[in-house]
Parts: C-alpha cells; structure tokens; sequence
C-alpha cells in the first residue's frame, strides 16, 4: 500500500494537470507515504477470541472492541489484545517435599483457564496484563507443596495421586472467585511425579510381587471352590439315585448299586484331595437309608 498510493496520486495529477511540474512526482510520492503512515497509526486489528484495550495517556479507559479493524488515536492511546477464550498455561519442574522428607518433581502441571469477557476491564485494572502468572502460575508452586507436605510418598505417588488434579483446580478456583473472579478454572492436568531411582525400584519390585501374590491366589481359591462344588454335586445325584433306583426292577438293581459304589469313592477321593491342601469340605448331611426293596425273585 506504501509504494501503490503514491503512485496513484501521480498518477491522478497528471491526468487533472496535462502536465507534469518539475517535483510533483516527489511531493506526491511524499505525501502518499505520510497518509500510509498515518493510516498504520490509527487502524489496528482486534483478532478473533480477543476485546481491544486501551490505555489514553496511561490510564485505562472503561471500554472495550470486538474484533476487526478498529481506530484509535495515533501516538496518544496504547491498544493491547487480551484473549477471552480457553487458554492454557504450564509450569515445568515443580520440586515439592512429602511428609517424610522425600523429594518429589513434578515435571509439569498444566493449567486451562479463560478470563470473563465482562471483567475484562476490572481484572486489568487491579492485576495487570500479567494477571494469570499472578492467580495461576505463581500460585501452582504453593499449592503443589502445601499437598505434598500433609501426604506421605504412598499417598501422593499411589494412592492419591488421582485427586491432584481435582484438589489443585478447586485451590485455584478459591481464590480467583475471592479475588480475581474474572478467571475461570476450566481444568487441571498433573504429570507423574518423578521420584529417586531406589525408591522408584523399590516401588516396582513391591507391584510385581504383590500381582504375583494375587493370581496365585485366586487360582487357589478357584481350583479349591472347584473341588467343593463338584463333591457336592455328586452326593446330590447319589442322592436322587438312591430315591429314583426304587422304581427299577431288579435286574437293574445290580448295576446301579456299582455305579452308587463308584460315585461314593469319588466323593473319599475328592475330600482327601482337599484335606491334603489344608481346606477341607464342609461335612456334607448323610444321605437318607433307602428303602430296603423286596427280592422279587422270592
């Protein structure tokens, strides 16, 4: 625009001229870039997600824009951009101690917030452009150690780590509703805390020892109530055998009395299997005497 508009200036006094006059080519040309000047002064852009600011002798001024190309006065208004959408903002390498003086670094917590558009003006005036290192970053170091200091290394490593996250946002939130309230904790997110190697080892070592510990006890527990619920299984059939057999004529007698004979030594053999683990069966109820049947050969 700085080289076209002077040009163009030449170009429409020779055309309303005729002529061309020794220097005007050069006062135009002059004149064409003071205008582009003075235009790259008053006109600035608001970019989308943004409200233009304004500051008028080094005071604040009580109004905002909207986005687009906006005017203001050159030299004597300063127009900065302040973002009113989600933004987010991360600290690295946050060293904190737990309750038992182990040291802990937290390699890095990342904070999501996003300034009210109708405090805009009001957070700016009582923080600054820097308004977020002052509620958020600088405030993410205290709230880190003061967590770490009322937890032990179990607590903050294992068992309560999934609670950071929670416990730093609704912190950060407190204070900024007390006095900041134009910021809003959207989220929180913690990285896994680093800890010394020993410990870390000693830690994993633990883990692993404790998975073993559990599958070789629910195999033992599976295989154990296996075993009981088939003994109680087969004394149930003895059982319905020994009712249903009296309905048999006594050609068969003979041979469901072996087939009771063999289900009654796979029950003994059963229950010692059990007692030789150290777990045996609860005694199961003696079955009922059957009904002694009458010969029919007689």
């Amino acid at each position: 625009m700085a080289s076209t508009l002077p040009a163009l200036l030449v170009s429409l006094s020779d055309r309303f001229t005729g002529f061309r006059r020794p220097g005007a080519s050069f006062a135009f040309m002059m004149l064409g870039s003071a205008l582009t000047l003075a235009l790259s002064f008053l006109v600035h852009q608001v970019p989308e997600g943004h409200v233009g600011v304004y500051w008028r002798g080094g005071a604040l001024l009580n109004t905002t824009t909207r986005p687009g190309l906006r005017l203001k006065y050159p030299l004597l208004t300063r127009f900065e951009a302040v973002q009113v959408t989600m933004q987010s903002n991360s600290v690295e390498d946050i060293p904190c101690g737990t309750k038992g003086g182990v040291i802990l670094v937290f390699d890095k917590i990342e904070v999501v917030h996003r300034l009210l558009e109708d405090f805009v003006i009001e957070t700016l005036r009582d923080y600054g452009l820097g308004y977020d290192n002052r509620w958020i970053l600088d405030k993410i170091h205290r709230e880190v150690n003061e967590f770490c200091t009322s937890h032990s290394l179990q607590q903050v490593y294992v068992d309560v780590f999934n609670q950071i996250d929670d416990e730093l946002k609704d912190a950060l939130q407190a204070d900024c509703t007390r006095y900041a309230p134009g910021i809003e904790i959207i989220s929180v997110r913690v990285t896994k805390p680093t800890i010394p190697e020993r410990i870390r080892w000693q830690y994993e070592d633990m883990e692993l020892k404790r998975i073993e510990l559990y599958e070789d006890g629910r195999d033992t527990d599976d295989q154990k109530q296996s075993t009981a619920d088939l003994t109680v299984f087969v004394q149930n059939l003895v059982q319905m055998l020994r009712v249903v057999i009296c309905f048999f004529d006594s050609d068969a007698l003979g041979e469901m009395g072996s087939l009771i004979d063999r289900l009654e030594q796979s029950i003994s053999d059963l229950r010692a299997e059990m007692e030789q683990k150290g777990s045996p069966p609860s005694a199961a109820p003696k079955p009922k005497e059957e009904p002694k049947l009458a010969d029919d050969s007689a």
